[in-house]
């Protein structure tokens, strides 16, 4: 499961790693001027791959996610870096993740306020690990 599918290259990897079905959400408009424009799955949507992403197109906030809840094993959440945006996609990643799975986050650095705010305040409930280097976050059994 991926939050904020972008051109969709992370979901391709995805898919090229699981035989587990690949659902990706994207509302199709940048939350930010510099990334422009773009088309949401590009890397996927025309690939004639086996194990193709599925493409949600919508506001990740209230998409539906055919996805039964604690039953995805990794869950993926880059999209809208806004603190309303982060703090939604991360009770939805939370609900879907299985016990044994993990979250990671992206973009936890001083570029994107919104996901550092959402972040903190989730950590002090939820124990998440800072990867500091590569502005990851990451939950999971270990």
């Amino acid at each position: 499961m991926e939050f904020g599918t972008f051109i969709g290259r992370n979901a391709l990897n995805m898919s090229f790693n699981t035989n587990h079905p690949i659902y990706t959400i994207d509302s199709g408009v940048p939350d930010d001027p510099r990334y422009g424009s773009y088309v949401p799955g590009e890397d996927f949507v025309n690939a004639d791959i086996a194990n193709k992403p599925h493409l949600l197109l919508g506001d990740s906030r209230v998409v539906d996610i055919p996805v039964e809840p604690h039953t995805a094993g990794f869950v993926y959440v880059d999209g809208g870096h806004t603190y309303q945006v982060v703090k939604t996609d991360s009770a939805r990643a939370l609900d879907l993740v299985h016990p044994d799975g993990f979250i990671v986050w992206d973009d936890y650095s001083g570029t994107w306020p919104g996901v550092i705010r959402a972040l903190d305040e989730l950590s002090e409930t939820v124990s998440l690990l800072l990867v500091q280097k590569e502005c990851y976050v990451v939950w999971g059994s270990v």
